[in-house]
């Protein structure tokens, strides 16, 4: 308790984080109100809400009651997501030299999508299911919006999408149709979109160029976190300078079949081979390209896409008061195909009441279904 406190007063010393990122607002930047969203769910007072942590008892509270109290409070900052989704974003923290950025707000992103997840639920148990799609459907343009920037959001969005997936999965039953175009809708068109996972490895490899050229210039240091082959310290400068041209093209080259692999359906993206047979080649190359992400990107599109598709078929079930035999009743081939296993995406129907529709991934992903599940 006594902790607790000390933080609090700690907290209410410290700048707010729209304080650090905007000493001139312009209002113009929707990351303005992502941020102001970040300052409400800032306390330990909230995040304990969010966490349905209940300090009286020493329990987690799942009550819809609780959920409903927590919403009352803290909804303004579902609100500035709202408000913020709908203008341009400049992002306002600097990155490192490695491109990391120096954004200080933490975890509070992630308080913050749960608390959209929690405003869903909030409605959809008071008979309000258009404003519960409109809660996910904020959440899955945030999610999109906050991974544009770096390779860190990126994955901090994936946490993101994995909230509001399972938030739609939960609550499927119970949105009405014009919940599900409208989700449909946006999703569908996150799918058209180059992956995030993607964007940011292709820029990763621009900068990892560059880093490359440093390979031999801290040896000393580098050994203290890297094996470096002993023939890397008895290079001549001469040696180093040929070396220097020879592992930029390597990079390249290797760039360029990344991005030609890209343009191929999702079950050819895999983790790009490093291997080379020269171990001076082999040692600038591992040290400098370990950020490989084609696995999340696979991952991230089908449930996309999955998503989209649950949507047509509750939409189905809707229109016609029957779940579809097969999911060609739904539309063409851009519809039930799955580009991660090649064939179509599994449906089958298991009562009147439910079905089950996943895809069977890639063999590096395994089973892909819209709520994640960590290979066993």
């Amino acid at each position: 308790m006594i902790a607790t406190a000390v933080l609090a007063m700690v907290l209410a010393q410290q700048p707010s984080y729209f304080q650090q990122a905007f000493p001139v607002a312009t209002g113009n930047n929707g990351w303005e109100e992502y941020v102001m969203a970040a300052d409400i769910m800032r306390s330990p007072e909230a995040g304990r809400a969010v966490d349905r942590f209940d300090m009286a008892t020493g329990r987690w509270d799942d009550s819809i009651e609780s959920a409903r109290a927590t919403v009352a409070k803290y909804g303004r900052a579902c609100d500035l997501i709202r408000i913020g989704n709908k203008k341009p974003l400049r992002y306002p923290w600097k990155e490192d030299e490695y491109g990391f950025p120096s954004d200080p707000v933490g975890s509070e992103y992630g308080q913050v999508a749960k608390l959209l997840c929690e405003e869903a639920r909030v409605n959809f148990g008071d008979g309000r299911p258009a404003a519960a799609a409109e809660s996910i459907l904020t959440g899955l343009v945030f999610a999109r919006r906050y991974s544009s920037g770096s390779t860190i959001e990126v994955l901090k969005g994936s946490a993101y999408y994995s909230m509001f997936f399972a938030s739609l999965y939960r609550h499927l039953q119970s949105l009405d149709i014009s919940g599900l175009r409208m989700l449909r809708g946006e999703l569908d068109a996150q799918v058209e979109e180059v992956p995030p996972y993607v964007r940011t490895l292709l820029a990763d490899f621009e900068r990892d160029r560059a880093e490359a050229r440093k390979v031999f210039d801290n040896l000393d240091e580098d050994s203290e976190y890297f094996e470096v082959p002993d023939i890397v310290f008895q290079l001549t400068p001469m040696q180093r300078t040929q070396y220097l041209v020879q592992i930029d093209k390597e990079i390249l080259t290797l760039q360029n079949k990344v991005r030609a692999m890209f343009m191929q359906e999702e079950r050819f993206w895999l983790d790009p081979v490093l291997e080379h047979a020269d171990p001076v080649v082999r040692y600038a190359i591992d040290r400098t390209l370990y950020a490989s992400r084609p696995m999340l990107a696979v991952r991230n599109r089908t449930q996309l896409r999955l998503a989209a598709l649950h949507c047509r078929v509750l939409e189905f079930k809707r229109t016609y008061n029957r779940w579809p035999d097969r999911l060609e009743e739904l539309g063409g081939k851009e519809v039930w195909y799955d580009p991660a296993s090649g064939g179509p995406f599994y449906y089958a129907k298991l009562s009147e009441q439910s079905y089950t529709l996943y895809s069977l991934g890639t063999p590096e992903t395994g089973r892909i279904d819209l709520v994640w599940r960590p290979q066993r």
